[in-house]
C-alpha cells in the first residue's frame, strides 16, 4: 500500500515538474527572447540588428515599432531613440545598412536598394513577431536616423510614404540624388504625416534639412522642425521638442493601458 502511494506521489510530483517548466520556457524573459529595456543583438540574414523592447511593454497591447539607422562608421544600436523615449512606449529596431560602409552607388542602383531595404524591413518585423513573439502595430511603424542614417530614412521614406507612420531625419535631409530617384508621390500619401527634422545651427548638412522641410511640406505633411543653436554636426541629448514628438506618435489608448 505505501509502495503504492509513494508511487503516487513521484508521480503527480514529475507532472507538476513537467508543467512548470512548461509555463517557464513560455514567458516573455526566455533566455532566447528580449527582456525589457535590455538591447537585444541578434543577427538577420548576415546583417547585425539590435531590438529593446520598452520597459513598459506588455503582450496584451500592439506596440508601435521604430527602425532606426546610425551614422557613418556606427554599428546597429538603439542608444538615441532609448535615452528620448526613456525606453518606454516602443520597440525600437537598430539596423545595419547592407551596401558599403560610404552607400556610393548608382542611382538606378540605389532605387532598386531602397525597394529591397523595404523588404527585409518587413521580414525583420516578420522575424520580431514569429520568432521573438512581440507584438507590433502595423499601423504605427516609423523610420528614424541620424547623420547617414537620416538621409537613408528621408530616402525610404519618401520613396514609399504610404507604409509608413512617420519619420524622425536628424543632422540629415533631402538631397539631390533624392529628388531624380525617389519618385514624386500623390499628396495623400504624405498627407498628415508626422516627421521630425532636427539639425544643428552650423551643421553643414542644414540645407538638406531645410529642402527637405520645403518638400514635405509642400506635400502636407506635418512636419516638425528643430534647429540646434550652436550645434554643429550633432544632436541636442537635451531637445525636449523631440521627445514631445515621440511622445505624441503613442495612441492615447496606448499610453492609458500601459
Amino acid at each position: 500500500m505505501n509502495c503504492t502511494q509513494n508511487s503516487l506521489r513521484c508521480l503527480i510530483y514529475l507532472v507538476l515538474l513537467l508543467c512548470t517548466s512548461s509555463s517557464w520556457a513560455g514567458e516573455p524573459n526566455d533566455i532566447n527572447l528580449p527582456l525589457p529595456g535590455e538591447p537585444f543583438p541578434f543577427t538577420f540574414e548576415g546583417f547585425d540588428v539590435v531590438v529593446q523592447v520598452p520597459v513598459d511593454y506588455n503582450d496584451l497591447n500592439e506596440t508601435p515599432l521604430i527602425f532606426y539607422y546610425h551614422g557613418a562608421g556606427g554599428r546597429a544600436n538603439v542608444h538615441y531613440l532609448a535615452q528620448m523615449t526613456e525606453s518606454k512606449g516602443f520597440i525600437l529596431a537598430g539596423m545595419t545598412y547592407t551596401f558599403g560602409a560610404n552607400g556610393t552607388v548608382l542611382l538606378k542602383r540605389y532605387t532598386n536598394h531602397l525597394k529591397g531595404e523595404i523588404k527585409r524591413v518587413w521580414r525583420i518585423k516578420k522575424h520580431l513577431e514569429d520568432e521573438l513573439q512581440l507584438r507590433i502595430d502595423d499601423q504605427q511603424i516609423f523610420l528614424g536616423g541620424i547623420s547617414k542614417g537620416g538621409w537613408f530614412t528621408n530616402d525610404l521614406f519618401e520613396i514609399k510614404p504610404g507604409l509608413w507612420a512617420g519619420a524622425l531625419i536628424i543632422a540629415a535631409g533631402r538631397s539631390q540624388s533624392t529628388e531624380m530617384s525617389a519618385s514624386e508621390k500623390p499628396i495623400p500619401l504624405f498627407k498628415g504625416k508626422p516627421v521630425y527634422i532636427g539639425v544643428g545651427e552650423n551643421d553643414v548638412n542644414r540645407p538638406a534639412a531645410e529642402r527637405a522641410k520645403k518638400y514635405l511640406r509642400s506635400v502636407e505633411a506635418d512636419v516638425t522642425f528643430e534647429i540646434y543653436e550652436g550645434l554643429g554636426h550633432a544632436v541636442d541629448p537635451e531637445s525636449q521638442l523631440v521627445r514631445q514628438w515621440l511622445k505624441e506618435r503613442l495612441k492615447p489608448t496606448t499610453m492609458q493601458e500601459k
